[in-house]
């Protein structure tokens, strides 16, 4: 598969500064394949083979190769320093943008920036990056719900660039939807006047947050995490009832926002298409 464009935190590598271009190699390693997958398996005593454990994927390493070109060997040099500066030691955004779409991890510099001089204008460059968290997402879709008895459910398709789509409207429920081959998770943003708190509810499964919400100060679900947060302090301990869901990979999953008492308010869910 041949990657159109490479983007770090926004920034096509492509071109990393005046006088400088960067082609990248069609095959970026590391991103097309899966993690190595682990077990903490134990060894049977006496015995053949292992006690099952619990497999997990390793962090993914991904390396971005090309052969950078400057029309002088000034322009080269600062070419590389800025790519150099592009790979950065803290969370980092890398997009691969091919004809099948667009698809994102977070990654941090692994390793070496190693570079190869092949004359005074060229040098081929590799960029490794580890993304500790080896999930790839794809395409984010934004919900939102309102209660209240107005109409209030809109999606946007949101895709990076972010271009929307047309709006679809709904009540207080939504279908989240999950194209990747791995579970999704949703994070649910809730403003609004619930003096009793709320329920999120997907089929029979139920979170309750039993606290105040204000329209000011939003409630934020975290389903992959388990937590619940409002202005950047723990909230969790308010729910009285935690039965977090996923929604399955290539498949959706309903969420329906309810007041636990006469309250108005509103929510946004963003889904991802997430892959493995």
């Amino acid at each position: 598969m041949t990657a159109q464009l490479v983007r770090l935190d926004g920034v096509d590598i492509a071109a990393p500064g005046p006088g400088a271009a960067l082609r990248v190699r069609p095959n970026i390693e590391g991103w097309w394949g899966s993690p190595t997958a682990e077990d903490d398996a134990e060894r049977r005593p006496g015995a053949h083979g292992s006690w099952p454990g619990v497999t997990s994927l390793s962090p993914r390493v991904v390396v971005v190769a090309g052969l950078l070109t400057g029309t002088s060997h000034a322009a080269a040099v600062a070419g590389l320093d800025a790519l150099k500066g592009m790979v950065r030691t803290v969370d980092t955004v890398l997009e691969v943008e091919t004809p099948a779409g667009a698809k994102r991890a977070v990654v941090r510099r692994d390793g070496q920036v190693l570079t190869t001089w092949h004359s005074e204008r060229q040098v081929t460059v590799s960029l490794q990056m580890i993304a500790h968290d080896p999930r790839i997402f794809g395409q984010e879709r934004r919900h939102f719900l309102q209660t209240g008895g107005a109409a209030g459910a809109f999606e946007y398709p949101v895709m990076y660039p972010i271009t929307y789509g047309t709006a679809e409207i709904a009540q207080n429920t939504a279908v989240l939807v999950n194209d990747g081959n791995e579970a999704a998770h949703p994070v649910v943003s809730v403003r609004g006047d619930f003096p009793s708190g709320f329920r999120l509810t997907s089929g029979d499964s139920e979170l309750t947050y039993s606290a105040p919400v204000f329209a000011g100060t939003p409630v934020v679900v975290d389903f992959l995490s388990r937590t619940v947060t409002q202005s950047g302090g723990l909230r969790t301990v308010h729910l009285t009832r935690r039965d977090f869901w996923e929604v399955p990979a290539g498949g959706s999953a309903s969420i329906t926002l309810i007041p636990i008492s006469a309250g108005y308010g509103w929510a946004e869910a963003v889904v991802t298409d997430t892959y493995l």
